[in-house]
């Protein structure tokens, strides 16, 4: 329902600028739809783990007890594949092995777009499709959502490259999701993911404007790299940035960075940006003219925005202000903005903006609302993958 929630949002901001009778007979539909799905979220609020803090729902602050060892397989994975993403890349068996170069020994198809219509429908097993090293440019690339359990493993970080995908239902390792529109473009997505439980592993995202759409649903990033200037993480998931380093680029003369923007498409909803035990610095275009350009921790894309960073280092090229409101007719009152325990020249939060949705000094409870397990039930759908991960604040 919460996902529902999330593409009436999308579908509702596609015709903002539109005009006519269209518009209007769309959002009377949308509406009743919207206050069926509300309904729905308010009943079902009664019974999942979420907890109302000052008109936001996060998870729940009751302590837990469970033995992440002893855990059931869950149902997406079986016994059978459940460590094959920690294994050695050369022990994996693909089922379906690309390469731009040309067909050989070991290599089945030319193109992505191929291996992904090789894969069964609504598959229960995982169909690993290895993706060989090289540039792999192919337009407006989109994961069906009857193609699911699709696993891309690919050669490393800026070596498998692939510019412009749109996916759901994916895990993904050792590739870099390019957008290769740059600055002047502005607006210009590398990578939207939508899928439930879906996990980068040890993968780029790199862009300017707009590089990673976390559309929706639980996610997890591990050992990954993200680029980018303007709300360059942006979207209305659950998601949780784990050992990752996020690079602010150098933008367009007279821009400022902003690297979060998330929006909360319904106010009965778990839904946030969760940074946990990363890097927060500028990328090399950027370092030696910092000075020149203003960069936030974030700003709020709609009223209920939820991000925080936690143990993180945070470097000097981060505004003292930290956040800043989404436009000059919006405040920072009705989100909540969190940091806990950051390190490094930028963590300094003696001049952070002062609102109630800043919370720049955040209790350990507080802070471990935000933690894998808290936050989106982690270890019941990553751990059994082998991708590591830390399920507590392991401060």
């Amino acid at each position: 329902m919460a996902t529902v929630c999330s593409n009436q949002d999308t579908c509702t901001e596609g015709f903002e600028e539109a005009g006519g009778a269209v518009k209007h007979q769309t959002a009377q539909i949308i509406q009743e739809l919207w206050q069926i799905v509300s309904n729905h979220l308010d009943l079902s609020s009664m019974i999942i783990n979420c907890d109302v803090v000052s008109g936001r729902r996060l998870m729940g602050l009751e302590p837990t007890n469970m033995d992440h060892k002893n855990l059931g397989d869950p149902k997406w994975i079986s016994k059978k594949d459940k460590k094959l993403l920690g294994s050695h890349l050369a022990n994996i068996q693909p089922n379906v092995t690309v390469s731009h170069h040309g067909i050989g020994p070991n290599v089945t198809v030319r193109s992505i777009k191929e291996a992904i219509e090789m894969a069964p429908k609504n598959s229960s097993i995982p169909f690993i499709i290895h993706v060989k090293a090289g540039r792999y440019q192919e337009a407006n690339l989109t994961v069906g959502k009857s193609k699911t359990n699709l696993w891309f493993i690919g050669a490393g970080k800026g070596k498998t490259i692939i510019t412009g995908v749109t996916g759901a239902g994916f895990v993904a390792r050792g590739i870099t999701f390019e957008s290769t529109a740059g600055p002047q473009n502005h607006q210009a997505v590398a990578l939207l993911v939508k899928s439930e439980h879906s996990v980068f592993y040890e993968c780029e995202m790199k862009g300017y404007q707009d590089t990673l759409y976390i559309h929706s649903n639980r996610q997890f990033y591990r050992n990954c790299d993200i680029y980018g200037t303007i709300d360059f993480i942006f979207g209305k998931a659950q998601a949780v940035f784990q050992n990752c380093t996020i690079y602010t680029r150098k933008p367009m003369e007279q821009q400022t960075n902003t690297i979060i923007a998330h929006k909360r498409p319904c106010s009965n909803i778990c839904a946030g940006i969760s940074i946990h035990e990363c890097q927060i610095r500028a990328a090399p275009d950027l370092e030696p003219v910092k000075s020149n350009y203003t960069t936030y921790l974030g700003r709020p894309w709609n009223e209920g925005a939820t991000t925080v960073y936690m143990l993180s280092y945070i470097g000097d090229h981060i505004d003292p202000q930290g956040w800043i409101p989404w436009n000059s007719t919006t405040t920072l009152d009705d989100v909540f903005y969190g940091e806990f325990q950051n390190y490094g020249p930028g963590a300094n939060i003696s001049q952070r903006v002062i609102s109630p949705g800043v919370h720049a000094n955040m209790s350990v409870v507080e802070a471990a609302r935000f933690t894998v397990d808290r936050f989106v039930d982690g270890s019941s759908w990553i751990g059994h993958t082998k991708v590591p991960f830390e399920a507590g604040l392991g401060y």
